[in-house]
């Protein structure tokens, strides 16, 4: 879907269905030439022992094809998959299970990274389905960011709740994060916790094992340089 507006002030966001459950996220404003899909889950009993799949949406909204680089992996050192290079037709998109994709089974968790080999760009979107799709979750692609201080505006630890935080890092060197987490109040709970993350390394953890959090709060996250969450 392509939407047109004779001027800017225009926002939206859209859904996608499932059996008894939906998600989506805000339509993309401009084109990637490189991006990850931070999370990418896979398997019978890969999300909290529930059946798991991770679908790919890649947009060219373009008049001329783009030629990407899909990488599967758990970081640079850790493939899951060879790595494929696929043409995106003009006005075109691809969607696919990562599964299928890279022609991978079994139960794993990792990210893509996506790259422009040639081309002005492409959009993207992916869609996780648990339990034959009682629960959808679906999100945008990161993309590298300049920023040095990040905010989750909410996260949650308790008996129903759980808040699960990953951060992969984009930059060429590794990088030092200072974690914290703070109540409604706006008080420090416990202290902040250091993280090291390597080049093109990706943590992952609930918080509540990372540092505890009993009640809800909002995060926040700085470090030096560019850190993608």
């Amino acid at each position: 879907m392509r939407i047109r507006a004779d001027n800017l002030q225009l926002a939206g966001f859209f859904q996608v269905f499932g059996r008894s459950s939906l998600d989506g996220a805000a339509p993309a404003t401009g084109q990637f030439q490189q991006a990850v899909f931070t999370r990418v889950i896979h398997g019978p009993r890969a999300y909290r022992r529930l059946p798991a799949t991770t679908h790919l949406s890649l947009v060219n909204p373009n008049q001329e094809s783009v030629e990407v680089l899909l990488r599967l992996g758990q970081g640079p050192l850790a493939p899951l998959a060879r790595s494929r290079t696929i043409t995106v037709k003009p006005e075109g998109f691809l969607f696919q299970s990562v599964a299928d994709l890279f022609e991978i089974e079994g139960t794993y968790e990792g990210s893509v990274v996506v790259e422009v080999v040639e081309g002005p760009g492409l959009v993207g979107f992916q869609l996780i389905e648990i339990d034959g799709g009682e629960t959808l979750i679906g999100w945008n692609p990161a993309h590298q960011s300049t920023a040095v201080r990040l905010y989750s505006a909410q996260a949650a630890s308790g008996t129903d709740l759980f808040t699960n935080l990953k951060l992969f890092n984009t930059a060429s060197e590794s990088r030092q994060l200072a974690l914290e987490f703070r109540r409604d109040d706006g008080e420090l709970v416990g202290e902040a916790v250091e993280l090291a993350v390597g080049s093109g390394e990706e943590i992952q953890e609930d918080i509540r094992i990372l540092c505890g959090l009993p009640r809800t709060g909002a995060s926040n996250t700085s470090s030096a340089d560019p850190v993608t969450g």
